[in-house]
């Protein structure tokens, strides 16, 4: 959806869950990664294009709560949902540059056991950008200085 978020004035990436309608009940896992997406991590037959580290065992274990809303679901009629990654206003400086990584994977339950149907081949990403000046070393301005 957009593929910068500030972190002086905060923002929100949607992250468009598009299947078809044959996947329609299915449950979705949105995933992340804040080091990248390769080698990736292998489920049964599929690839999640994402590597592991803090922030993906945080989405692991945290559903549904900041900073990635909606991230565990079920598509609608469609084969579609939505996932929200949203940057809080104000948010420290220093991680301008940073980029984020997401990719879902489709589900289907069988009892208490989710059989992996689906992984997403391409993540979507976002960078978060910040405000500052002219001799800050920051890689992207969202603001122009003053």
């Amino acid at each position: 959806d957009v593929p910068e978020v500030s972190l002086s004035a905060g923002g929100k990436q949607r992250l468009a869950i598009d299947t078809s309608s044959p996947n329609a009940g299915l449950n979705y896992w949105v995933y992340g990664s804040m080091t990248g997406v390769s080698p990736g991590i292998a489920i049964g037959p599929f690839t999640i294009p994402l590597v592991q580290d803090a922030y993906f065992s945080h989405c692991k274990q945290f559903f549904n709560v900041p900073p990635l809303f909606h991230s565990l679901g079920v598509l609608d009629s469609q084969g579609n949902a939505s996932a929200y990654f949203e940057v809080p206003a104000g948010s420290p400086p220093a991680q301008a540059g940073l980029k984020v990584f997401h990719s879902v994977l489709l589900l289907k339950k069988v009892g208490e056991h989710r059989d992996v149907q689906r992984a997403a081949l391409i993540p979507a990403e976002v960078e978060l950008i910040g405000k500052c000046g002219p001799a800050c070393g920051f890689r992207r301005c969202h603001q122009p200085f003053g």
